[in-house]
Protein backbone atom coordinates (compact mmCIF):
# COMPACT_ATOMS: atom_id res chain seq x y z
CA UNK A 1 0.00 0.00 0.00
CA UNK A 2 1.55 3.42 -0.90
CA UNK A 3 -1.22 5.74 -0.49
CA UNK A 4 -2.89 6.84 2.28
CA UNK A 5 -6.52 8.19 2.83
CA UNK A 6 -7.09 12.31 3.17
CA UNK A 7 -7.91 13.66 6.45
CA UNK A 8 -11.35 15.66 6.31
CA UNK A 9 -13.03 12.68 3.65
CA UNK A 10 -15.43 10.36 4.46
CA UNK A 11 -14.75 6.96 1.76
CA UNK A 12 -18.33 5.55 0.12
CA UNK A 13 -16.31 2.49 0.02
CA UNK A 14 -17.58 -0.95 -1.91
CA UNK A 15 -16.73 -4.71 -0.66
CA UNK A 16 -16.31 -4.84 -5.24
CA UNK A 17 -12.65 -3.89 -5.49
CA UNK A 18 -13.04 -2.71 -8.81
CA UNK A 19 -15.50 -0.47 -8.09
CA UNK A 20 -14.16 0.79 -4.69
CA UNK A 21 -12.86 4.43 -4.45
CA UNK A 22 -9.39 4.79 -5.30
CA UNK A 23 -6.55 6.78 -2.69
CA UNK A 24 -3.89 6.60 -5.75
CA UNK A 25 -2.00 4.52 -7.36
CA UNK A 26 -4.26 1.65 -7.92
CA UNK A 27 -4.60 1.78 -3.86
CA UNK A 28 -8.51 1.24 -3.43
CA UNK A 29 -11.12 2.04 0.12
CA UNK A 30 -12.78 -1.28 0.46
CA UNK A 31 -13.88 -1.12 3.72
CA UNK A 32 -15.01 2.39 6.10
CA UNK A 33 -16.76 0.68 9.26
CA UNK A 34 -15.97 0.00 12.75
CA UNK A 35 -15.90 -3.78 11.85
CA UNK A 36 -13.33 -6.02 12.05
CA UNK A 37 -13.95 -7.66 9.30
CA UNK A 38 -13.99 -7.45 5.33
CA UNK A 39 -15.16 -9.29 3.11
CA UNK A 40 -13.29 -8.27 -0.62
CA UNK A 41 -14.58 -9.19 -4.30
CA UNK A 42 -13.36 -8.07 -7.47
CA UNK A 43 -10.31 -9.39 -7.51
CA UNK A 44 -8.35 -10.78 -10.16
CA UNK A 45 -7.18 -14.69 -9.92
CA UNK A 46 -3.52 -15.64 -8.88
CA UNK A 47 -2.72 -12.17 -7.69
CA UNK A 48 -0.79 -10.79 -4.70
CA UNK A 49 -2.63 -7.87 -2.85
CA UNK A 50 -1.29 -5.66 0.09
CA UNK A 51 -3.61 -4.13 3.22
CA UNK A 52 -3.41 -1.55 5.72
CA UNK A 53 -5.56 -1.31 8.19
CA UNK A 54 -6.11 2.95 8.73
CA UNK A 55 -7.85 4.30 12.24
CA UNK A 56 -10.22 7.28 12.47
CA UNK A 57 -12.58 9.83 13.83
CA UNK A 58 -14.99 11.44 12.26
CA UNK A 59 -18.08 11.11 9.59
CA UNK A 60 -18.53 13.14 6.56
CA UNK A 61 -15.88 15.92 6.44
CA UNK A 62 -14.58 15.41 9.77
CA UNK A 63 -12.45 12.56 9.51
CA UNK A 64 -9.03 12.69 10.98
CA UNK A 65 -6.95 9.58 9.80
CA UNK A 66 -4.02 8.22 11.94
CA UNK A 67 -1.54 7.48 9.06
CA UNK A 68 1.12 6.12 11.00
CA UNK A 69 2.54 2.61 11.35
CA UNK A 70 -0.89 1.16 9.97
CA UNK A 71 -1.84 -2.47 10.51
CA UNK A 72 -0.87 -4.21 7.48
CA UNK A 73 -0.93 -7.70 5.58
CA UNK A 74 -0.92 -9.01 2.02
CA UNK A 75 -2.30 -12.20 0.53
CA UNK A 76 -2.41 -13.93 -3.01
CA UNK A 77 -5.58 -15.44 -4.52
CA UNK A 78 -6.29 -18.65 -6.23
CA UNK A 79 -6.47 -20.06 -9.50
CA UNK A 80 -9.67 -19.17 -12.17
CA UNK A 81 -11.77 -22.15 -11.61
CA UNK A 82 -12.39 -24.79 -14.47
CA UNK A 83 -15.79 -24.32 -16.26
CA UNK A 84 -15.42 -27.15 -18.09
CA UNK A 85 -15.35 -30.97 -16.05
CA UNK A 86 -14.02 -33.69 -17.26
CA UNK A 87 -16.00 -35.77 -19.86
CA UNK A 88 -18.50 -38.06 -18.54
CA UNK A 89 -17.71 -40.37 -21.12
CA UNK A 90 -15.20 -42.36 -18.94
CA UNK A 91 -14.88 -45.92 -20.21
CA UNK A 92 -12.83 -48.66 -19.04
CA UNK A 93 -9.74 -49.81 -21.16
CA UNK A 94 -8.96 -52.95 -18.76
CA UNK A 95 -9.93 -54.81 -16.16
CA UNK A 96 -9.11 -57.70 -13.99
CA UNK A 97 -9.59 -58.86 -10.44
CA UNK A 98 -7.37 -56.72 -8.85
CA UNK A 99 -7.35 -53.66 -11.22
CA UNK A 100 -9.21 -51.03 -13.65
CA UNK A 101 -7.85 -49.27 -16.23
CA UNK A 102 -10.33 -46.30 -17.09
CA UNK A 103 -9.93 -43.41 -19.57
CA UNK A 104 -11.60 -39.92 -20.35
CA UNK A 105 -11.63 -36.68 -21.77
CA UNK A 106 -10.00 -33.95 -20.26
CA UNK A 107 -11.61 -30.91 -19.02
CA UNK A 108 -10.02 -27.36 -19.11
CA UNK A 109 -8.01 -27.53 -16.11
CA UNK A 110 -4.33 -27.51 -15.76
CA UNK A 111 -4.36 -31.10 -14.25
CA UNK A 112 -6.73 -33.21 -12.20
CA UNK A 113 -7.05 -35.12 -9.26
CA UNK A 114 -8.98 -38.84 -9.17
CA UNK A 115 -10.59 -40.43 -6.65
CA UNK A 116 -11.66 -44.42 -5.93
CA UNK A 117 -14.04 -45.72 -3.62
CA UNK A 118 -16.01 -48.79 -3.31
CA UNK A 119 -19.47 -48.37 -4.56
CA UNK A 120 -21.27 -46.45 -1.85
CA UNK A 121 -18.24 -44.73 0.07
CA UNK A 122 -18.87 -41.15 0.79
CA UNK A 123 -17.72 -38.86 -2.88
CA UNK A 124 -16.35 -36.28 -1.16
CA UNK A 125 -15.03 -32.82 -2.54
CA UNK A 126 -11.36 -31.95 -2.19
CA UNK A 127 -10.41 -28.88 -0.45
CA UNK A 128 -9.46 -25.35 -2.57
CA UNK A 129 -5.77 -24.58 -1.70
CA UNK A 130 -5.18 -28.09 -0.24
CA UNK A 131 -2.79 -30.67 -2.17
CA UNK A 132 -3.30 -34.42 -1.55
CA UNK A 133 -1.22 -37.45 -2.03
CA UNK A 134 -1.80 -39.83 -4.51
CA UNK A 135 -0.94 -43.48 -5.08
CA UNK A 136 -2.61 -45.48 -7.58
CA UNK A 137 -2.34 -48.65 -5.58
CA UNK A 138 -5.66 -48.23 -3.86
CA UNK A 139 -5.66 -47.70 -0.26
CA UNK A 140 -2.12 -46.23 -0.68
CA UNK A 141 -2.97 -42.47 -1.70
CA UNK A 142 -4.24 -40.00 1.01
CA UNK A 143 -7.80 -40.77 2.05
CA UNK A 144 -10.49 -38.32 1.03
CA UNK A 145 -13.46 -39.62 2.88
CA UNK A 146 -13.79 -43.17 4.36
CA UNK A 147 -12.83 -45.62 1.94
CA UNK A 148 -11.96 -42.95 -0.62
CA UNK A 149 -8.71 -42.73 -2.03
CA UNK A 150 -6.89 -40.35 -3.66
CA UNK A 151 -5.07 -42.72 -6.96
CA UNK A 152 -4.00 -39.68 -9.41
CA UNK A 153 -3.10 -36.08 -9.74
CA UNK A 154 -1.58 -34.33 -12.67
CA UNK A 155 -2.31 -33.52 -16.33
CA UNK A 156 -3.30 -36.95 -17.25
CA UNK A 157 -6.52 -38.95 -19.99
CA UNK A 158 -6.05 -42.33 -18.45
CA UNK A 159 -5.02 -44.61 -15.16
CA UNK A 160 -4.64 -47.65 -13.98
CA UNK A 161 -5.25 -48.79 -10.51
CA UNK A 162 -4.21 -52.28 -8.82
CA UNK A 163 -4.86 -52.99 -5.11
CA UNK A 164 -8.19 -53.84 -5.96
CA UNK A 165 -10.85 -56.63 -4.30
CA UNK A 166 -12.07 -59.24 -7.01
CA UNK A 167 -15.64 -58.72 -7.60
CA UNK A 168 -16.58 -55.26 -6.22
CA UNK A 169 -17.70 -52.37 -7.74
CA UNK A 170 -15.76 -49.10 -7.66
CA UNK A 171 -16.86 -45.47 -8.41
CA UNK A 172 -14.09 -43.77 -10.11
CA UNK A 173 -14.15 -39.46 -9.31
CA UNK A 174 -12.19 -37.10 -12.14
CA UNK A 175 -12.47 -33.71 -10.40
CA UNK A 176 -10.50 -30.45 -13.02
CA UNK A 177 -8.18 -28.11 -10.92
CA UNK A 178 -6.29 -24.71 -12.08
CA UNK A 179 -2.93 -23.95 -9.70
CA UNK A 180 -0.99 -25.24 -7.62
CA UNK A 181 -0.37 -25.18 -3.56
CA UNK A 182 -2.29 -22.83 -1.70
CA UNK A 183 -3.65 -21.35 -4.87
CA UNK A 184 -5.29 -24.98 -6.05
CA UNK A 185 -8.99 -24.19 -7.06
CA UNK A 186 -10.71 -27.07 -7.92
CA UNK A 187 -14.13 -27.52 -9.63
CA UNK A 188 -16.21 -29.58 -7.32
CA UNK A 189 -19.60 -29.02 -9.66
CA UNK A 190 -20.48 -31.41 -12.27
CA UNK A 191 -17.75 -33.83 -11.22
CA UNK A 192 -17.82 -36.67 -13.81
CA UNK A 193 -18.57 -39.81 -11.88
CA UNK A 194 -18.28 -43.80 -13.55
CA UNK A 195 -18.74 -46.98 -12.34
CA UNK A 196 -16.37 -50.26 -12.63
CA UNK A 197 -16.70 -53.79 -11.46
CA UNK A 198 -13.30 -55.94 -11.14
CA UNK A 199 -13.47 -59.53 -12.34
CA UNK A 200 -14.23 -62.34 -9.95
CA UNK A 201 -11.01 -64.66 -9.00
CA UNK A 202 -10.49 -66.86 -11.94
CA UNK A 203 -10.78 -71.22 -11.07
CA UNK A 204 -7.56 -72.29 -9.48
CA UNK A 205 -8.15 -76.16 -11.17
CA UNK A 206 -9.98 -76.96 -14.44
CA UNK A 207 -12.55 -79.88 -14.95
CA UNK A 208 -11.30 -83.14 -15.95
CA UNK A 209 -12.68 -86.64 -17.20
CA UNK A 210 -14.65 -85.14 -20.04
CA UNK A 211 -16.93 -88.42 -20.91
CA UNK A 212 -18.95 -88.82 -23.74
CA UNK A 213 -22.19 -90.96 -22.65
CA UNK A 214 -24.69 -90.58 -25.58
CA UNK A 215 -23.92 -89.45 -29.48
CA UNK A 216 -26.69 -88.87 -31.71
CA UNK A 217 -27.48 -88.20 -35.79
CA UNK A 218 -27.93 -84.30 -34.24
Amino acid sequence: VDAVPEDGIFYNTTSNFSTSPELGNGNKAVLNSASTIATIGGLEPLSTYHIAVFEFNGSSGITNYLLTSPATNSFTTMAAEPTVSAGSSLSVVSVGFDFIEVTWVKGNGQKRLVTIGESGSTLERPVDGVTYTANTIFGQGQELAPGRYVVADGDIDQIKVTGLTPGIVYTFEIIEYNGTGTEINYRTIGVSTSYSQTLVYKPTIQASNVVISDVTSS
